[in-house]
């Protein structure tokens, strides 16, 4: 053992960052980082003896919830600290298009066509080709993740960003 770390993880999520301090806290360097959670998508354990968390690959996104598995809490190789993952893998990049930013209390900084300020979802295509939008949906439940669908005309070119609406109204 290296050392003893005397803070805790919280089995209810939370994030945890391995940080190079700098001169001033606004150089700071974020090494790597994770906001893990207790709930889905993030593996649950019902005994509360939650399971090892392991990175796939780390040449991918932590903030990737898919970029991380849990071994299963009677394993064998639950834990692997002074050892590669039992989980490690090489994944293929993940996709283009992501959640950029989320306004779930609008209170005037953005409005929509029709001046109001209701909640919102910002999209964002990193990618260097235009997005067919038609196959994706949106969902804030993981038993029904085909709550919204795109329209089948939707698309969004390389580098841009999409503001849906999330205020309900079909308009």
């Amino acid at each position: 053992m290296f050392d003893q770390f005397t803070g805790s993880l919280q089995n209810g999520g939370e994030r945890l960052a391995l940080v190079k301090p700098g001169a001033t806290p606004a150089d700071d360097l974020t090494i790597s980082d994770v906001r893990y959670d207790s709930r889905l998508p993030w593996p649950t354990s019902p005994d509360g003896q939650g399971p090892s968390l392991q990175l796939i690959d780390p040449a991918q996104d932590t903030y990737r919830v898919g970029n991380w598995a849990a071994t299963t809490t009677n394993a064998l190789n639950q834990v692997t600290p002074g050892r590669t993952n039992t989980t490690y893998f090489r994944l293929a990049p993940f996709p283009a298009l992501w959640i950029n930013e989320v306004q779930p209390v609008n209170t005037g900084a953005v409005t929509n066509h029709a001046g109001q300020n209701g909640p919102w979802i910002e999209l964002y295509n990193s990618g260097e080709a235009t997005l067919d939008l038609s196959g994706y949906y949106l969902t804030d439940e993981y038993t029904n993740l085909t709550r919204w669908k795109f329209p089948d005309s939707a698309s969004l070119g390389p580098r841009q960003f999409v503001v849906v609406w999330a205020d309900g109204n079909d308009s």
